[in-house]
């Protein structure tokens, strides 16, 4: 199961992975700076890729989501300099990178772009079993 709770502002929120919180990331105009060459999330991927989660749980409850994206990270740019903010960080890159719903639209997206000279393939568009390496 893709869904976690995330601790952020006093609160607790869920945390769900599926096709938006993929599409969101992919789409992404500043995409280069949330994952290295070989794949793996930077700092400022974090946040958006928890957000995203946040925002596709939201959708499917149907309830308006509150938290925005400066929220996330300033709780990321915390929770990186503690050994327990960096273990649950991974525990939710590892949690969206294995998402089978990301890998399902990973994979339709990926069938897509080799169908497409027009596009070009993008390195989120599989999961990497390294998604954490950056926080190591």
């Amino acid at each position: 199961m893709s869904y976690t709770k995330f601790d952020i502002a006093g609160q607790s929120v869920g945390i769900k992975f599926g096709y938006l919180s993929y599409k969101t990331i992919v789409s992404d105009k500043n995409r280069s700076r949330m994952f290295d060459d070989e794949g793996n999330v930077l700092e400022a991927g974090l946040a958006k890729i928890i957000h995203s989660g946040y925002v596709n749980n939201c959708v499917i409850k149907n309830v308006e989501a509150g938290l925005t994206i400066d929220d996330f990270a300033k709780q990321v740019d915390e929770m990186v300099v503690t050994p327990e903010g960096v273990e649950k960080l991974k525990e939710v890159i590892v949690l969206w990178s294995e998402s089978n719903e990301v890998k399902e639209a990973a994979k339709k997206i990926t069938d897509a772009e080799k169908k497409s000279p027009l596009t070009s393939e993008s390195s989120v568009t599989e999961s990497n079993p390294s998604a954490t390496a950056n926080l190591e």
